[in-house]
C-alpha cells in the first residue's frame, strides 16, 4: 500500500510539473526590450522600442509611472504619446514633465511580463527648431501618394534620411539617380531624390496602406537626430484609375539639428 501511494504521488508530481512547464513555456517572451534609460534634450522626440516574439502571440502596452491606464495616442501636458502597432512608444516634444519611469508590458493568455525604462530630460536649448511639417495627411484611395521629407537647412552633418513603416520596418529605398526601375509589385517604398531629400511613395493607395509612417534623420553627432511621425489616412472604398489622377504631394520639413 505505501508503495502504491508513493507511485501515485510521483505520477501526480510529474503531471503537475509538466503542466507547469507548459504554462511557463507559454509565457510571452520579449524580442526587443526598451533601453534602461533614455537621456534626451528638452523638445526632442524619444523612441522607445518594445516587441514580443511572434510565437508569444502577445499584446504590447505601455504605462507611465503608477498609472493603470495604458498609453495610447494622446496629448498630456503638451507632450504627445503615440503607441505604434509594432509596440514602439514615441514621445514627441518631450519636456521635464516627461521624466520618470515607463513600463512596457507584453501579455497573452498565460500571463504577462514587463520591462522598465527611465526617461531623463536635459534642459539646454535646441540648436534648431522644427517647422513646416504635417502630422496628418488624408489621401484618396486609388491615387498615388508622395510625401517629401527634407531638413529645414542643409548641413554637412546629415548622414541619412529614411522612412519607417507603422511596424518600425525600414522601407525599401531606391535612389532616383541610380536608374534602377521600381519593381512592379512594390507599391510602398522610399525614394532618395537627393542626399538631403527622401520621398515616401505609395502607388494606387488602398485603405490598408494607412498608418503612421516615420521620417528619420541621422546626423554625424546624433543618430536619429530627428524623428517625424506622419499619420496617413486613405479615404474612400472605391479605388479609381490611378493613371487618371494627379499624384498627391505633401512636404514635411525636418530639422537637421544644426544651424547654418
Amino acid at each position: 500500500m505505501p508503495v502504491l501511494v508513493v507511485r501515485i504521488f510521483l505520477v501526480s508530481f510529474f503531471l503537475l510539473h509538466v503542466s507547469e512547464a507548459r504554462q511557463v513555456d507559454g509565457y510571452p517572451q520579449f524580442l526587443i526590450k526598451p533601453n534602461t534609460i533614455y537621456t534626451e534634450p528638452a523638445g526632442a522626440n524619444i523612441t522607445m522600442k518594445c516587441r514580443a516574439t511572434a510565437e508569444s502571440n502577445a499584446t504590447v502596452e505601455w504605462f507611465s509611472g503608477n498609472e493603470n491606464r495604458p498609453l495610447g495616442r494622446e496629448l498630456v501636458r503638451q507632450i504627445t504619446y503615440i503607441v505604434k502597432r509594432g509596440g514602439t512608444l514615441l514621445i514627441t516634444n518631450a519636456s521635464l514633465s516627461a521624466e520618470g519611469f515607463y513600463y512596457c508590458t507584453i501579455r497573452n493568455e498565460f500571463g504577462r511580463k514587463k520591462a522598465r525604462a527611465a526617461v531623463a530630460i536635459l534642459t539646454w536649448p535646441q540648436p534648431a527648431e522644427i517647422s513646416g511639417w504635417r502630422s496628418h495627411v488624408v489621401a484618396t484611395a486609388g491615387t498615388n501618394v508622395t510625401i517629401l521629407c527634407q531638413p529645414d537647412s542643409l548641413s554637412d552633418g546629415i548622414v541619412s534620411i529614411y522612412w519607417q513603416s507603422d511596424t518600425d520596418d525600414i522601407l525599401h529605398n531606391i535612389d532616383a539617380w541610380s536608374g534602377k526601375p521600381v519593381p512592379p509589385d512594390m507599391r510602398v517604398y522610399a525614394q532618395s531624390i537627393s542626399a538631403f531629400q527622401s520621398e515616401l511613395r505609395i502607388t494606387n493607395a488602398t485603405e490598408s496602406d494607412g498608418g503612421i509612417y516615420t521620417c528619420v534623420l541621422d546626423t554625424v553627432l546624433y543618430p536619429r537626430s530627428d524623428v517625424k511621425p506622419v499619420e496617413l489616412t486613405i479615404a474612400g472604398n472605391e479605388p479609381v484609375n490611378s493613371e487618371e489622377e494627379v499624384p498627391q504631394r505633401y512636404t514635411i520639413a525636418v530639422s537637421s539639428g544644426f544651424e547654418d
